[in-house]
Formats: C-alpha cells, sequence, structure tokens
C-alpha cells in the first residue's frame, strides 16, 4: 500500500473512533506503559478494523499496550472473534489482562512461552499475527516453522521494531539490527518467505518501526 492508502484508511477508522467521548482528546495511549509509538498503533487498529480481522495471535505484549489496541479495534469490529497473546514473563502476562480488561472491559486468552505451549491453544486459521518478540533468531525460526503453517492465506502479518527499507526491491535494514530482521531478510532472500509488504513505517531511527505484510504460502 501507498502511504495515501494508509492515510485515508486511518482517516476512516482511527480518527473517528479512536476519541474520548468525554473531551474530545486523543485516546491512541494507554493509561500504562506503551512502548510502540503512535504512529504504528494507529495504523495498526485501522488495518484491523480494515481486514475485519477476527481470529488474532500476538506474541510479546509487554504491559498490554498494543494488546489493548488490538481488543478495541476487535470490538470495534463488533464481530464475533478469538484472541489469544502469548508473553513469555508471568509478570507481564497478569499486567497485560489487567491492563486490558481495564481500558477494553475484555482481555485476550493469555498463553505463555509460545516456543513452549501447546499450539492447540493457538487460533488456527490466524487472520493477524503480531510478532513483538525479543527479536532472537532461535524464537524467530520458531514462528516462522510452526505459527506461520497456522495463518490464513492473506492473514495480516505484523511485526515491531522492523526498521527496514527496501531500495530498488533489495531490504535493507538499519545499522545494529535485530537477529530476528536478518534471520528473515535471508529468507527473503532466498525467495523462501511466506510474507508479501503491505507497508513499513520506517524512515529513520528514533521514529516508528512497524513492518505490516500480507501471509503468502509458497
Amino acid at each position: 500500500m501507498r502511504e495515501l492508502e494508509i492515510t485515508e484508511i486511518v482517516n476512516k477508522y482511527a480518527l473517528p473512533e479512536l476519541r474520548r467521548s468525554t473531551d474530545g482528546g486523543s485516546y491512541y495511549f494507554p493509561s500504562f506503559e506503551h512502548r510502540v509509538d503512535s504512529v504504528s498503533s494507529v495504523t495498526l487498529y485501522s488495518l484491523i478494523r480494515y481486514y475485519k480481522s477476527s481470529r488474532c495471535l500476538e506474541i510479546g505484549t509487554w504491559f498490554g499496550g498494543l494488546t489493548r489496541m488490538i481488543m478495541s479495534a476487535l470490538l470495534k469490529g463488533k464481530r464475533s472473534f478469538q484472541f489469544v497473546a502469548s508473553e513469555l514473563v508471568t509478570d507481564l502476562q497478569i499486567s497485560t489482562l489487567r491492563n486490558c480488561l481495564q481500558e477494553c472491559g475484555a482481555s485476550p486468552t493469555m498463553v505463555g512461552d509460545i516456543t513452549n505451549c501447546s499450539l492447540k491453544s493457538l487460533p488456527s486459521n490466524i487472520e493477524l499475527l503480531i510478532i513483538d518478540t525479543s527479536h532472537d533468531e532461535s524464537t524467530t525460526a520458531f514462528i516462522v516453522k510452526n505459527i506461520f503453517r497456522r495463518l490464513r492465506q492473506g492473514a495480516l502479518v505484523v511485526i515491531h521494531d522492523w526498521a527496514v527499507k527496501e531500495i530498488d526491491g533489495e531490504w535493507l535494514p538499519k545499522e545494529g539490527s535485530w537477529p530476528e530482521t536478518q534471520y528473515l531478510i535471508d529468507l527473503h532472500n532466498k525467495g523462501k518467505l511466506p510474507l508479501e509488504k503491505l507497508y513499513w513505517n520506517f524512515v529513520e531511527q528514533g521514529g516508528p518501526e512497524m513492518g505490516f505484510f500480507i501471509y503468502k504460502p509458497l
């Protein structure tokens, strides 16, 4: 998608929906710690609404800032949905559930370490996958091998800390990029990555770093 198309989608969904009803102020950020920038958060919300995602898996929640944004979009869609979130740290699991329930009135089903949980506890035919792990190679390899096969064709795949530019068809990461990033780029270069670029918002260090993809099985 071009940036203009993304802007149109954000204008359609996020701008009229993400507002506090009492004072009209911004509702983009939760009241607790949130490590994802507002541009990425709002774009994710809008694309969930646009694609009408209903079977969702989030891997890595921190305190639940992005979880709350996902839940808000799912609830606004007024459709039945399944939302499972995976978080490695027990205290963060608890915080995610509490924060999301407090701000949305609902929480996802929480599981622990994605590499160690029963895959039967996850949605099948996943329509939305959000990846925000420790960005190590082994976890990334596990997700590609075991989670991607549970995705529905055309699913929206979102990767946080995706600091990559595409120049003349080549994917170029920023200096000092994560092992996760290089692993996925290497798969892409070999023609073995079943992800098609939808929209990336990385421009410079210190700014948004979110990659949005469409899953297309090889």
